[in-house]
């Protein structure tokens, strides 16, 4: 989660932020498979974003499972 805020400036610490688990770990490895350049450690993790809707006068929670389930498969 360090990486997120080096990288992008994105603070997954926040409270906004729940960590849901941490995914398997992969070997990144060269191109031909020989040498093992790192070891990749992704985490899941949940956020509810507010948007606003012409239908409903106040702000109302939205989850994106389209980008949640792309981002896992």
């Amino acid at each position: 989660m360090r990486q997120t805020w080096e990288e992008i400036g994105l603070d997954l610490a926040e409270l906004e932020y729940t960590c849901i688990g941490q995914l398997d770990d992969r070997e990144i490895t060269t191109s031909l498979g020989k040498r093992l350049l790192m070891i990749l450690s992704p985490f899941g993790l949940f956020t509810i974003c507010f948007v606003s809707s012409k239908a409903v006068t106040a702000d109302v929670p939205f989850v994106d499972y389209n980008s949640i389930s792309s981002s896992l498969t």
